[in-house]
């Protein structure tokens, strides 16, 4: 059987063999583990198919009873509150610092909240879907123990999980027993234990997280009811009914504040409609006189030219006198009912007109005398009545035309309103005008009054609103101040304490936080100034709007008033140039010349006023007031005739309605114009006058009038509507803008609560002893209150001191000030107590061993070194004496394990009756690598040194010595020259010259190292050397002095053979005695003098190039080892004849002899020679 085959036999002999000690969770989780050990031992296809099968037959008996996927999200679950725990170790870390910061508190506090939401809320959740899942009932009882406190819960939930495991190992063991009955043996019996709940106290689990003092762990049976008291005051939520009601009130201001101003600004648009209905029809009335007069000369004159009246005439002037009478109507109506205002009823009246009341005559016919007339004071209403009255009358007397054509001094009606024209017209003309300005003013009154109301509103919803923000404002700056009032003064020992318990249990502390722009207490603020924003951005659209609406009301005024003006100056002018052509009796009321010029007045102020509401005027900003505005006003305006229709009313005026109002406008002006100068002059017959007038001007001007009327009632249809869509607009953003941001607001109240109990539930951490001894801590956890002044912190100090002992306000002085001072310090200083723990840890400390100081406080110093030095450490605090101290040097060991070289100074005193250690370390590790340094340079320098002075000189220069010189009586001078150097250099760059001249010298040294020659100067290109000195102070210095000339004529070979500036030498050598030293103390160098010197820089001058001279004395010394030489006589400057002798070419290379098929002929000429001297040193 294959080791695959044998382990899935396992797994089901383990899983269904119910073997003893384990219960079948156990089992199923062995048997899994099989099967995926089998999967790893290269299985074939079949064994594959079945471990599969077996793991899904073992999965669903493990997990039955256990929902696989709540099992899922409870691993899911567990990691997150996991991450809590790391959060409160961050928080605890953080508050470890010597500043800790405030704002990052805050963001670890709210992520805190964020899980404990997530948490509750995936719990909740998971206990509706499985409330009897035991795994899920065990995780939620430990997430209550450890991190939210309700040890109470917790217990009812770990025995209601207990019960449903032993109800389980109850029926295992009747199971059991009943087959050890069946085989013979004897029973087990039940143990009692079965049966028994389950206590937190006596867990595996509170085994595993047991937290001493500082933990979470459920509260013993014997804990101490005020440590119970205390627990409990600090799990109890804070009272927040007072911030919820002012919010509630803030919000319903907000709505007030609007639904007063918008109201008031619709109630004083919707009068904007009342008054320019009523205005239209108030301003009609200065037309109506000339109208009703005009209609009855029409009448009068068509009769004297036809001597009857046409259809059309009767049709056309019944028509228009009944359309008068009805505007009279609705007028007189409006003021009976009261609908007129109250500016202008006064006006309406006041008896301040003249009325002529004509005296009708029955014998005056036939004469050119008028009937008499008597006037009165009247007033507009006295008009308004008999006009109504009147044309009744002659609308009545349309069935009688004779009456109303040639009885006209028994005419009453027309008499009236031919005496009373003027009087009536300039009375209308005025009561519009106060009519208009009235409305105006009242408009302006209007927005006044909204205006103050909507400042006032403002105002006082700003204080409210203001005063809101403020309380809110001070009411989030609850958790800045609690973290600096409560949670900064917990002593550090404690928090310490807490930390190092999360560390051993937690692996690492939290890296991402929460630290969004949108955190609540901002989003507070931030939707209460939006709410305060948007209600008075709405009362300031309402009013603009309102404004708007106002002006615009008062430009409509203004033009309804000119096109009124317009319409009654059409039925003068009809009416004066019909009075000019008939020319009776009743003009002599006025002169011709008066009415000529009054219609050509008349005529002017038409066409200046319709074309100001067509282009538009002054006070429009010369914007057209119709134009472009309305589609049925611009349809009346424009031209849709054709070219060839003439503009003619004489039978139809059917055929003229495609014309434009600017047509009639235009066209009523030109006959008008023609038919008043042509009437003044009687031109023509009065018939054929009285013809063209009927046919050219009245049926225009009735057509004209008809135009009009419907002009006005079209154009004031339009303008009295009042805008509302900014204020409809603005009530229905406000509305939803605070109800989002009062949702929203109220949501980040609570987020805020959520946040601030989280970070109260945060000192349930701590031992309830500390709580109860400090102050401002039991005054945080019993009245939520936190307070700052200098009162309280006097009185804080004052209880402390009586319920601590061991802690003052003097103290608390006095350990700041040692902190400063220590930190201020340059050196590492650790401060510890007893037992060896720091608890001050100053920043050159955390520089220095690349600790934060939350990671080292409570922990033992000696974690600071290496093994070695720590038990140093531990004896030194373990000896009894105090007052103690040491130095030494240590190995001190860094955060990340790298070591440094210390020097630690330790001493042992009291305080307060205590013992406490304290150390000063500085890090010497710089100073060894300076010392180091100081000892490479200091090398370099002598280096350097030895490079210019052979080591005698320089350890005498270095002694303080002033002569510096020496005799010696044996050496070998070497000197060697440049052939045609001058020349060759002027035809070279300096750079060039310098690297030549460089790497030759370079080559030379290099040859000098070889042989042992000391090198002591260049003089330009010669080179000057000497063998027998301080490092050559052999006897065989010829013959190295010898050799060494031989191997600079191969370098030369070889040096020239690569370039193309060949370079050739002389080389010459003596031996004699000299005097070497260094003379001067500034750019001092190593020389020597003497006759040898000279000599053998005569041996270079009288040479040959390219071969070596050398003198008697080196010949002497040098002829027996195998060499040729050459004996020649030289005259020597100074010397006079000198035996030389040069070296035979044969023993070493020619420098200018470097072609190619020559370049190896004597390569090893000095190895040869060395050779050569070797075996004449054995003979």
């Amino acid at each position: 059987m294959s080791s695959a085959e044998m382990l899935i036999t396992c797994s089901m002999f383990i899983a269904f063999g119910q073997l003893e000690g384990y219960d079948k969770s156990q089992a199923c989780a062995l048997g899994l583990a099989c099967l995926q050990k089998a999967a790893k031992n290269s299985p074939n296809q079949i064994q594959i198919f079945h471990i599969m099968l077996r793991m899904e037959e073992l999965e669903h008996l493990a997990f039955h009873g256990n929902n696989l996927e709540v099992l899922r999200r409870l691993e899911t679950l567990e990691k997150k509150v996991k991450i809590l725990g790391r959060a409160h170790k961050t928080f605890f870390k953080e508050l470890l610092n010597e500043k800790p910061k405030i704002t990052k508190l805050e963001n670890i506090n709210r992520t805190c909240c964020v899980l404990y939401n997530e948490c509750d809320k995936i719990y909740e959740n998971l206990l509706n879907m499985s409330r009897n899942n035991k795994a899920l009932l065990k995780s939620y009882a430990s997430y209550l123990e450890k991190y939210k406190w309700e040890f109470q819960l917790a217990q009812e939930f770990y025995e209601e999980a207990q019960e449903a495991e032993e109800d389980k190992k109850t029926a295992q063991i009747i199971l059991k027993s009943r087959r050890k009955s069946m085989k013979g043996e004897i029973p087990q019996p039940i143990p009692e234990s079965a049966s028994r709940r389950f206590s937190i106290t006596n867990t595996s689990y509170m085994n595993d997280e047991n937290w001493d003092s500082v933990s979470c762990a459920a509260a013993e049976e014997n804990e101490d009811r005020k440590d119970n008291i205390i627990r409990s005051a600090i799990n109890t939520p804070m009272n927040t009914l007072i911030y919820s009601l002012s919010f509630l009130l803030i919000s319903l201001v907000s709505i007030i504040a609007l639904a007063i101003i918008a109201p008031m600004a619709l109630s004083y648009s919707a009068t904007i409609d009342i008054r320019m209905s009523m205005q239209e029809k108030v301003c009609l009335m200065s037309g109506v006189p000339y109208k009703m007069l005009s209609q009855i000369k029409a009448l009068q004159s068509e009769h004297a030219l036809r001597g009857f009246i046409s259809p059309q005439m009767k049709n056309s002037t019944y028509t228009q006198t009944n359309l008068m009478l009805d505007l009279t109507e609705e007028v007189i109506s409006a003021g009976s009912n009261g609908k007129l205002i109250p500016e202008v009823v006064q006006a309406y009246l006041n008896s301040e007109y003249i009325v002529s009341i004509p005296i009708k005559n029955y014998s005056l016919e036939n004469t050119s005398i008028i009937p008499e007339y008597s006037q009165t004071n009247t007033s507009l209403s006295f008009y308004m009545g008999t006009i109504l009255a009147q044309g009744r009358n002659v609308l009545l007397q349309f069935s009688d035309l004779e009456t109303l054509t040639t009885h006209l001094d028994n005419n009453y009606p027309f008499l009236f309103f031919y005496y009373n024209r003027m009087v009536m017209t300039n009375a209308f003309n005025k009561f519009c005008t106060t009519f208009v300005n009235a409305s105006v003013d009242s408009l302006d009154q209007n927005f006044n009054s909204l205006l103050i109301a909507s400042c006032s509103v403002m105002v006082v919803y700003l204080f409210l609103a203001i005063s809101y923000l403020l309380v809110m404002r001070m009411h989030t700056k609850r958790i800045t101040m609690e973290i600096k009032g409560v949670f900064k003064k917990i002593p550090k020992d404690e928090i310490g304490k807490i930390y190092h318990n999360f560390d051993k249990k937690l692996d690492d502390t939290m890296n991402s936080l929460n630290s969004s722009i949108l955190k609540p207490n901002r989003l507070i603020i931030l939707s209460g100034c939006v709410t305060i924003l948007i209600v008075c951005m709405g009362i300031i659209l309402i009013l603009i709007e309102y404004k708007l609406n106002s002006d615009r009301a008062s430009l409509s005024m203004n033009n309804l008033s000119i096109i009124n003006s317009v319409l009654y100056r059409v039925s003068s002018v009809n009416f004066r140039v019909n009075e000019m052509i008939q020319r009776s009796k009743y003009s002599q009321l006025t002169t011709f010349n008066q009415l000529r010029d009054s219609s050509v007045t008349d005529i002017q102020a038409i066409q200046k006023y319709w074309y100001s509401i067509i282009l538009g005027n002054d006070k429009s900003g010369y914007q057209s007031a119709v134009v472009g505005k309305y589609s049925d006003i611009d349809a009346q305006l424009s031209n849709t005739c054709n070219d060839t229709i003439e503009m003619n009313f004489a039978n139809t005026t059917n055929d003229n309605l495609c014309f434009g109002l600017n047509d009639f406008i235009t066209e009523f002006i030109s006959r008008a114009t023609e038919l008043n100068e042509e009437a003044f002059k009687l031109s023509d017959s009065t018939s054929d006058l009285t013809r063209r007038y009927i046919d050219r001007l009245f049926y225009l001007s009735q057509v004209l009038t008809q135009q009009l009327l419907g002009f006005v009632s079209k154009f004031v249809a339009h303008e009295k509507t009042a805008q509302t869509y900014i204020t409809a607009t603005s009530i229905s953003v406000t509305i939803i803008v605070i109800i989002v941001m009062g949702v929203l607001c109220f949501n980040s109240l609570l987020s805020f609560w959520k946040e601030r109990f989280c970070l109260r539930m945060l000192l349930n951490y701590l031992n309830m002893e500390v709580i109860e001894n400090t102050f401002l801590l039991k005054e945080y956890v019993m009245s939520n209150s936190v307070s700052f002044s200098n009162t309280t912190t006097k009185i804080m100090g004052k209880l402390n001191k009586i319920h601590s002992e061991d802690s003052s306000t003097c103290g608390d002085e006095s350990i700041l000030m040692v902190k400063t001072v220590l930190n201020g310090g340059v050196d590492a200083s650790i401060l510890c107590n007893r037992e060896g723990s720091i608890t001050i840890f100053n920043n050159a400390a955390e520089e220095m061993f690349g600790y934060a100081r939350a990671d080292v406080l409570g922990d033992a110093i000696q974690t600071l070194f290496t093994e070695e030095y720590s038990s140093r450490l531990t004896k030194l605090m373990s000896s009894e004496s105090t007052c103690k101290g040491d130095t030494f040097e240590a190995i001190g060991l860094r955060k990340n394990k790298s070591t440094f070289n210390s020097k630690v100074s330790v001493s042992v005193t009291t305080y307060d009756k205590k013992p406490m250690l304290i150390a000063f370390i500085r890090d010497v590790t710089p100073e060894k690598k300076l010392n180091l340094l100081i000892c490479e340079e200091k090398k370099k320098s002598e280096d350097l040194l030895l490079n210019i002075l052979p080591q005698a000189m320089a350890s005498r220069l270095k002694n303080g010595e002033t002569n510096l010189y020496e005799k010696f009586n044996d050496i070998s001078v070497f000197f060697s020259d440049m052939v045609g150097f001058t020349s060759m250099s002027s035809g070279m760059q300096p750079s060039e010259l310098v690297q030549m001249l460089n790497s030759i010298v370079q080559g030379y040294d290099k040859l000098t190292e070889v042989h042992g020659i000391d090198k002591i100067k260049t003089i330009g290109d010669a080179y000057f050397c000497v063998g027998g000195l301080q490092a050559s102070k052999t006897s065989d210095h010829p013959e190295k002095m010898l050799a060494f000339s031989i191997d600079i004529m191969s370098f030369l070979r070889r040096t020239n053979a690569s370039t193309n500036k060949p370079v050739n030498i002389r080389a010459g050598i003596h031996t004699g005695e000299a005097v070497a030293g260094v003379i001067g103390f500034k750019k001092f160098a190593y020389d020597l003098w003497g006759d040898t010197i000279n000599t053998a820089s005569r041996m270079e001058s009288t040479g040959v190039p390219g071969r070596i001279q050398i003198s008697r004395t080196t010949y002497e010394r040098v002829y027996d080892l195998g060499f040729e030489f050459e004996e020649r006589e030289q005259e020597v400057k100074g010397k006079g004849k000198m035996k030389c002798y040069l070296l035979s070419s044969k023993h070493h290379e020619n420098p200018m002899n470097f072609q190619d098929d020559d370049v190896n002929i004597r390569t090893f000429q000095s190895t040869e020679f060395l050779s050569l001297k070797e075996h004449h040193d054995c003979k």
